[in-house]
């Protein structure tokens, strides 16, 4: 029988659904929680999956420390909002703390919670504690206490047993479309805008596949229904890929010789026939491959084109074109589940079914690692798609700007959880704005030179919402904030762009933006940068055309200031630097933080730059200041301009910039 404890998480996590109720919290102790375990199978399964691997996370972490064996422990239980009906699941989130305090730290573990309703009706102390979550490790554990039916992927692999494992997954893909287009997720509808200049005719009146103009298409009936295809190319120079180019392009207006198709296009096709789309686009079959001119002009369409799609099909894990989208029809799936048996019990003369353990990776940490995700052209498609389908190695998925869903059964309200797809015009911009750019910049090119375009995408996305004027990716609203950024990883090489010093796309890294506000928590910025003028001018399209002239004129406080960095602080991201005169004498020097934008950047001798504030922060009733500002050096190549090389944060109790001069300067 669930003890006390228990019973309130599973009766919270049902009752939740009816209203947005709030956290559940609970309080316990390591000691307390192994004695319940003896006897609440619901205790055992906490103690199993989130506090006995705390516990061991906290040993390995600190080896040579004795922790007390009374450790507090915090239950966090919170809604996500969602019910699955096929399976009469609720679901809800854990986080459970174990609090080390002798060594100053917290040890978490995360994880979901589902609890039939079929048997809490009748008998509200029995359960389903399925998707355990360890994101930290990515490591999840199903654990299933029931006597309803289990949902058929945990037993079968595939919802309907009778199809194959790809019959099984388009039957999926089906569902959730029609589902969502049924119910008018209006928010989830397609967005009119410009058709891509050509679309691939999957054959449903015809059976033969070719390419078609989008200017020959009938819209009278309605808009042209197409879905789109992200995937990754593979490595450049791979002979026998097949694409459009000048030459092929009138041949394949007659027909596009399926059998000389990639796996991964196949599968689309498929799956595209298989939800009656008539049309898939595929860039480089709808793009002349040889044609710069149409390049930049298609490339500056992306947000139309994946905006404006019925579905995304999403080549997760694919590494290349080749990798497929679908599992082969006569192959076996494997169900990765691990079942524990136990004795079967009563409670309230009702009989208790057996456990399942399953060892295997969260939903987000699933996304988020998936091969596609590390790609920098995938990142917009994510962004832009209203629907998208991810076709992952175990199983396939389904998001809309509604939920989520999952083959194995889970489903999620609200995307924001998995990071993904957020609701830019419901949500903070600058925050998402924030978030898109750091996600973007930790994902990797093939070819350099394309950091650009494919974030134009974005860009007039944002724009549109917003109204905000974005240039290389900073809103000249918030030039101040935007300029920020803080180069907080190795580069991945050149930056392969003519992008100016002072837009983050200058930098081919990982960048944070705001860095240092994360430990000021809410206290909003004085602002101390405007903008006075701000352009760029494009040969062609904005931003997958070559740049031609830009002019960035900024104000603000501006002083001078002799640093390099600490060599006590090398190992430390961001360093530390030593100002003016001071040396090293020891302790570190934590008063003046700061990065260098590329490592080639001689920080370690002393020079005197020309130093632009853009804002500060001030807490503690005005005593404590942190101060953020550029760093500049003098453009040797155009004159009277400055270009940019670094950021750093002074704090203390004086404000260094008090006093300083107003400027207007030119940055290149």
């Amino acid at each position: 029988m669930p003890c006390d404890r228990c019973v309130e998480i599973l009766n919270h996590t049902i009752k939740r659904a009816a209203s947005v109720s709030e956290d559940h919290l609970s309080q316990t102790n390591t000691r307390a929680l192994a004695e319940s375990a003896k006897a609440c199978r619901c205790c055992e399964l906490l103690w199993d999956l989130f506090v006995k691997p705390a516990l061991v996370h906290a040993k390995e972490r600190f080896p040579s420390n004795e922790f007390n064996p009374c450790l507090p422990v915090g239950l966090d239980i919170s809604s996500t909002k969602v019910q699955d009906d096929e399976n009469r699941i609720h679901w809800a989130t854990i986080r459970i703390a174990v609090e080390a305090e002798q060594q100053g730290r917290s040890f978490l573990k995360y994880g979901l919670i589902g609890v039939s309703i079929e048997d809490a009706i009748g008998n509200p102390g029995i359960s389903d504690l399925i998707d355990s979550a360890n994101l930290l490790e990515r490591n999840v554990a199903d654990l299933t206490v029931t006597e309803h039916r289990h949902p058929p992927f945990w037993t079968f692999g595939s919802t309907a047993p009778y199809l194959t494992p790809a019959e099984d997954r388009i039957r999926c893909a089906k569902a959730w479309l029609e589902t969502c287009e049924r119910d008018a997720h209006r928010e989830c509808q397609p967005i009119e805008g410009l058709l891509p200049t050509r679309l691939i005719d999957v054959g449903l009146q015809t059976g033969i596949l070719r390419l078609v103009h989008s200017d020959s298409l009938d819209e009278r009936e309605g808009r042209v229904r197409y879905a789109t295809l992200s995937h990754c190319w593979g490595l450049p120079g791979v002979q026998g890929r097949l694409k459009t180019t000048r030459q092929t392009v009138e041949a394949f207006c007659q027909e596009i010789p399926e059998r000389s198709l990639p796996k991964t296009f196949r599968d689309a096709i498929r799956i595209t026939k298989s939800l009656e789309i008539p049309y898939l686009w595929i860039d480089s079959l709808c793009i002349l491959q040889d044609d710069p001119d149409e390049w930049q002009r298609e490339a500056s369409r992306m947000k139309d084109v994946y905006s404006g799609g019925v579905v995304t099909i999403s080549a997760t894990y694919g590494k290349n074109s080749s990798s497929g989208c679908l599992p082969e029809d006569e192959s076996k799936m494997k169900v990765d589940i691990e079942t524990k048996s136990s004795p079967s019990s009563t409670t309230n003369n009702n009989p208790v079914g057996h456990f399942l353990y399953n060892q295997r990776e969260n939903v987000a940490g699933r996304q988020k690692s998936a091969h596609l995700s590390t790609r920098g052209w995938a990142c917009q498609e994510q962004i832009l798609s209203r629907r998208i389908l991810y076709c992952l190695n175990s199983e396939i998925h389904w998001q809309c700007k509604r939920f989520y869903h999952t083959q194995s059964g889970q489903t999620f309200g609200g995307l924001e959880s998995l990071g993904r797809g957020i609701d830019l015009i419901k949500s903070d911009h600058g925050e998402i704005w924030y978030k898109w750019i750091e996600d973007y910049t930790n994902r990797e090119f093939t070819i350099s030179s394309d950091r650009i375009p494919a974030f134009s995408g974005v860009t007039e996305y944002y724009q549109n919402i917003t109204h905000q004027e974005v240039l290389l990716g900073v809103r000249r609203k918030s030039i101040a904030k935007d300029l920020s950024w803080v180069r907080i990883g190795s580069e991945k090489g050149p930056a392969g762009t003519r992008a100016p010093s002072w837009s983050w796309l200058s930098c081919n890294a990982p960048i944070y933006i705001d860095y240092w506000q994360r430990q000021e928590g809410d206290i909003e910025p004085q602002v101390c940068t405007d903008a006075v003028n701000c352009r760029i001018d494009w040969t062609g399209p904005a931003m997958t055309s070559a740049i031609q002239t830009t002019v960035f004129r900024v104000r603000g406080p501006v002083m001078k200031m002799a640093m390099r960095i600490a060599p006590e602080s090398l190992h430390c991201n961001p360093p530390y630097f030593l100002v003016g005169q001071e040396e090293s004498k020891g302790p570190m020097p934590w008063r003046c933080a700061g990065q260098f934008d590329h490592e080639s950047h001689p920080g370690d001798e002393k020079t005197e730059y020309t130093c632009l504030l853009l804002f500060s922060r001030s807490r503690e009733g005005g005593t404590r200041h942190k101060e953020v500002f550029l760093l500049l050096l003098p453009n040797t190549e155009t004159e009277c301009s400055f270009r940019r090389v670094g950021i750093a944060m002074m704090k203390g109790s004086d404000q260094t910039f008090l006093g300083a001069e107003e400027r207007t300067l030119d940055l290149s």
